[in-house]
């Protein structure tokens, strides 16, 4: 493990918790860890709606988003996602 323990305590004892869950993960799989929280929201979304449009637009807004918010390694996983989504936006409307 990359991340010492003292510092996972000091973000537990600040109350960050999330950045502690966050820490651990993006240690052990790296940026993969956002790839596969993004693909698991949108998987769910999809098996609820049936609908790959609705798919594709919450796709390309929290790609966005995740550009936005993200460190710049995950910020590759999310521009991948975002140019994937906007690729299949494009060939459901030729295929319609």
């Amino acid at each position: 493990m990359t991340l010492a323990l003292q510092e996972l305590l000091q973000k537990v004892i600040e109350g960050d918790w999330l950045g502690v869950v966050d820490a651990v993960y993006t240690d052990l799989i790296g940026a993969w860890f956002y790839a596969f929280i993004l693909l698991l929201t949108h998987t769910m979304i999809y098996l609820k709606t049936r609908d790959i449009g609705v798919v594709t637009v919450i796709g390309i807004i929290s790609s966005a988003v995740m550009l936005a918010v993200l460190p710049a390694p995950a910020q590759t996983v999310a521009f991948v996602f975002m140019v994937l989504f906007v690729g299949l936006a494009v060939a459901r409307a030729v295929l319609r």
